[in-house]
């Protein structure tokens, strides 16, 4: 009964963060139509133009959202659990990305149609518009993201190497700041608009450059893991035996899983996540791998 209580709980609250996500896309128009660009309509080049901004800025909060939601943070993992905060964060890809590209057609069409010439010529003068070089490699690093990570795809690279792929999301966030606090004024300095952006800028990356990368390697360094002895379960299991020093400040159990990186000549750039096959002690523990 309590397993069904915590279940239905962690449904609630799932729902909630789901909620949360398009809250904050809705916060990033409704900023935008407050700071005049309510009043960005009145022709059919300004309606197309202010389209086009809209969709980037939902876009960029989706995928900002989506970097807060991948960051593990600890907040949202024991709410949801990190399965449920992934599985959303999945299903914001291919919106993020159709509206990017929304954002970049409505553009060539608005600026077209008040310079009077053709959308696809269009590209050439917005490419020399400051820091728009850096937005386009950008929109590219974000198609390159999406597109390997559909299933069909996926299955044709490596888990390294489409993860390695994948990080160029963080790339393609960065280059499109620029564009977005220089061009046209949209986010002037002094508004609540370019305040909100740069907060969720600073959660987002923030939240992956502490929780993905200092949190874990000081972890590494403070309980110093390392393999002590390998044995072979079967043909093709093998449990590794670690030790180290305070295991259990960890405050992890058996049956939970890390993710591992043995820093080895063969193994330092895998990342794998391996479960705990026994109750780990002060100073040792216990993973047993299965050859897949």
């Amino acid at each position: 009964r309590s397993h069904e209580i915590k279940f239905a709980r962690r449904s609630r609250l799932a729902d909630l963060l789901t909620a949360a996500c398009w809250t904050s896309a809705a916060a990033s128009v409704a900023l935008f139509l407050a700071y005049g660009g309510a009043h960005q309509f009145t022709t059919t080049a300004q309606a197309a133009t202010s389209i086009g901004i809209i969709a980037g800025l939902i876009g960029t909060d989706l995928i900002l959202v989506m970097i807060v939601l991948a960051a593990r943070l600890p907040i949202i993992d024991r709410a949801v659990g990190n399965d449920r905060a992934m599985a959303l964060h999945r299903s914001l890809g291919k919106p993020a990305l159709y509206l990017i590209l929304g954002h970049v057609v409505f553009l060539l069409v608005g600026y077209g149609m008040t310079t009077k010439v053709n959308p696809v010529a269009e590209i050439v003068p917005m490419w020399l518009i400051n820091d728009m070089p850096l937005a386009f490699v950008g929109m590219g690093l974000l198609i390159a993201v999406v597109i390997t990570s559909l299933v069909a795809v996926r299955r044709k690279f490596s888990y390294e190497a489409w993860h390695l792929i994948h990080l160029l999301s963080y790339v393609a966030v960065l280059g499109a700041l620029p564009h977005e606090l220089s061009v046209g004024g949209l986010l002037a300095v002094g508004t609540y608009q370019r305040t909100y952006w740069i907060l969720l800028y600073i959660l987002a990356l923030g939240a992956i450059g502490i929780y993905r990368f200092i949190i874990p390697v000081a972890r590494s360094v403070r309980h110093d893991v390392r393999v002590s002895r390998v044995e072979r379960v079967s043909h093709d299991v093998v449990s590794i035996y670690l030790k180290g020093r305070d295991l259990t400040a960890l405050g992890s159990d058996g049956g939970q899983y890390f993710v591992w990186r043995f820093w080895s000549a063969g193994t330092w750039w895998h990342s794998l996540p391996i479960s705990l096959s026994a109750v780990p002690t002060n100073q040792t523990a216990r993973i047993t791998v299965r050859a897949l």
